[in-house]
């Protein structure tokens, strides 16, 4: 889920997940809340959107695939949101996410 916790709107972020090679078949689904835009709704693939987000707005990001069966040990996956120039992010710490799980 990306969020906008405000103050201001932002126009111009950019929505990125690149998926692992062994996690195959990727199609996603998105949906808003809030008056977000500029996003894709459903695709295939990785995710790279360049988004409005009013304060308060949300994106909620839902991929499915297939994790290969060759694959071993782990699995990781990093989305990422970047402010566009310009604006000020008051917590930084908070532009990604990252989930592993066990294979």
């Amino acid at each position: 889920m990306v969020r906008n916790a405000g103050p201001s709107d932002v126009t111009g972020a950019v929505v990125s997940d690149n998926f692992p090679g062994t996690f195959t078949g990727v199609t996603f689904t998105a949906t808003q809340s809030g008056g977000a835009s500029g996003f894709t709704p459903s695709g295939i693939g990785n995710i790279s959107d360049t988004v409005t987000m009013p304060a308060g707005s949300r994106i909620t990001y839902k991929a499915h695939g297939r994790i290969s069966g060759s694959a071993t040990g782990s699995i990781s996956d990093t989305a990422t949101v970047t402010a566009p120039s310009g604006v000020i992010d008051p917590n930084l710490a908070n532009n990604s996410a990252t989930d592993t799980d066990t294979l």
